[in-house]
């Protein structure tokens, strides 16, 4: 059997779409809370996980992919790490970055 889907979708518009904002709360504290965006555990396989953006119109512009982490006056900024799984006993998935033909 299959679970069920989590859809969550911004408004349509003649000129623009609505913003969808996925945004851990603030702390005067410490630190803020964690986002975690992954796919479930599998007997067999994970989902696949895809992060994109759509294609554009004849004239127009794909829209832009940004991962970055902030910034900070006193104190180191985050990290950015990209990696492939390990595999006990087969291959670890390979890691591409291309630029469009």
């Amino acid at each position: 059997s299959t679970g069920g889907p989590v859809s969550i979708t911004a408004g349509d518009s003649t000129n623009e779409g609505g913003l969808v904002k996925l945004q851990s709360g603030t702390s005067t504290g410490q630190s803020t809370g964690t986002i975690l965006i992954a796919t479930g555990d599998g007997s067999k396989s994970s989902g696949d996980l895809t992060i994109r953006t759509a294609n554009a119109a004849t004239t127009g512009r794909s829209g832009a992919l940004t991962f970055s982490s902030g910034t900070t006056l006193i104190g180191d900024s985050g990290s950015l790490s990209i990696g492939s799984g390990l595999a006990t006993q087969g291959t670890g998935g390979s890691i591409s970055i291309t630029v469009g033909d």
